[in-house]
């Protein structure tokens, strides 16, 4: 329906308009047409406020308040769909958030086991000359030091799997389109 200022502006138009087209004819406008024109306009406003609000039967060029209401349910989401949507974004992201410290936390750990190995390679370097023949329990130090490593290495490449695992739920989070949040990933099991 329209409002009274949006009324009045249109009866100022069709006036103006009316006596635009009095000037071009010659003929001066009285209070009888005034009066006429402006019972015209508002049977007018009100028939097509009639036909908004209702449907106009026979018109396809307007649609009723149930279609927009309609339409507005097919492309809105709900306030409680959003809050549900917006909370499994919350939940997926925080997961994704503890496994990134998971990995943080497990890759800090390999850096501190890499330096201690870093540590035993030099005192046994310090402990054996150049030229000395390695005994075998030196052998099987070094050997012990090197399966240590080894271990630190895997447990590395666990965590760059565990770490590109988390970017595709990222990803389909922040794809455009229907909203669709992935489940959480599951825990990071790193050691």
């Amino acid at each position: 329906m329209l409002t009274k200022s949006e009324k009045d502006e249109l009866v100022q138009h069709f006036l103006k308009h009316t006596h635009d087209h009095a000037h071009h004819t010659h003929r001066f406008v009285t209070k009888a047409d005034l009066d006429a024109a402006t019972t015209k306009l508002s049977n007018q406003i009100s028939q097509l406020g009639l036909a908004i609000t209702q449907g106009s039967p026979g018109s396809s060029r307007c649609a009723t308040k149930h279609d927009l209401e309609e339409m507005e349910k097919r492309i809105m989401l709900t306030q409680q769909e959003l809050t549900d949507l917006l909370t499994k974004v919350d939940t997926t992201t925080s997961k994704i958030g503890e496994n990134v410290v998971a990995i943080a936390t497990a890759q800090q750990d390999e850096a501190n086991d890499i330096q201690t190995i870093s540590n035993e390679i030099d005192a046994f370097l310090a402990a054996v000359p150049p030229g000395t023949v390695l005994t075998q329990a030196q052998a099987d130090q070094l050997q012990a030091l090197a399966d240590k490593l080894q271990t630190s290495s895997d447990n590395s490449d666990k965590a760059v799997l565990a770490l590109q695992a988390q970017g595709p739920v990222l990803k389909a989070i922040a794809a455009k389109g229907a909203p669709v949040v992935p489940p959480p990933p599951p825990p990071v099991a790193l050691g």
